[in-house]
């Protein structure tokens, strides 16, 4: 695949890319026997293995992180259970144009660019709740401040918050990761059946403090309290 000067294209690569793992997993006696369920841990530790590279500095680290984790990506696409890597490529278009709208069309301030994103979010799931998609399985404290950052972007006022979730004392016993990420997973918990009480609510008109978020219904503090006592 060349541009229009006879060079290669960029991205031209990444064809070869599936092409091999395609052969790899047809041909590869270990790559043919591995489920996503066994390919997990390799990509959690790909993951931190690029956080690392990116914390470094290293371009060369970086490109070769980088290719572990595409690595990963064509894996799971290539034994997907009725997909495929396009349909991947697909979802990921899709997604990205319908909420950067505003940057394809000629280009928009940063604040505009983020709230267009958060908008078009609303729209896709109007119903959907502040802690949908956080992983539970991550580090209590990356847990707890997706939680946190989620619960003050739906408008969850800081007096609503958990003292625990925002101060963590570390004991003897060793049980602090355990015990933040209990209390973080419960917060969750709470702030999603509050979304359940305050849409039940609306049935009898929007209150004064409710607006509407690009399809989704926001909340005003003294409502979050109220639901969250």
């Amino acid at each position: 695949m060349t541009g229009p000067d006879g060079a290669p294209r960029e991205g031209a690569r990444l064809l070869d890319a599936v092409a091999l793992m395609d052969r790899l997993c047809t041909e590869g006696a270990w790559e043919s026997q591995q489920t996503h369920s066994s390919l997990t841990g390799y990509l959690v530790e790909e993951t931190y293995e690029l956080l690392d590279a990116i914390a470094s500095g290293d371009r060369e680290e970086m490109v070769a992180e980088l290719g572990d984790v595409l690595l990963q990506v064509l894996f799971h696409a290539r034994i997907g259970a009725g997909f495929t890597i396009d349909d991947v490529a697909e979802s990921f278009i899709r997604k990205v144009s319908a909420r950067s709208a505003g940057v394809l069309a000629g280009g928009v301030d940063l604040a505009t660019q983020v709230d267009d994103w958060e908008r078009a979010k609303s729209r896709e799931r109007p119903d959907a709740s502040a802690m949908d998609g956080i992983p539970p399985a991550q580090p209590a404290l990356a847990l707890t401040a997706k939680i946190l950052a989620r619960a003050r972007d739906a408008g969850v006022p800081s007096d609503a918050i958990p003292a625990g979730l925002t101060t963590v004392t570390v004991g003897p016993d060793g049980g602090a990761e355990q015990r933040l990420r209990a209390e973080a997973l419960d917060f969750a918990r709470r702030i999603r059946a509050a979304e359940r009480s305050m849409r039940a609510a609306q049935g009898s008109g929007a209150g004064p403090d409710e607006q509407s978020d690009g399809g989704r219904m926001r909340f005003g503090p003294e409502q979050w309290r109220a639901a969250l006592r």
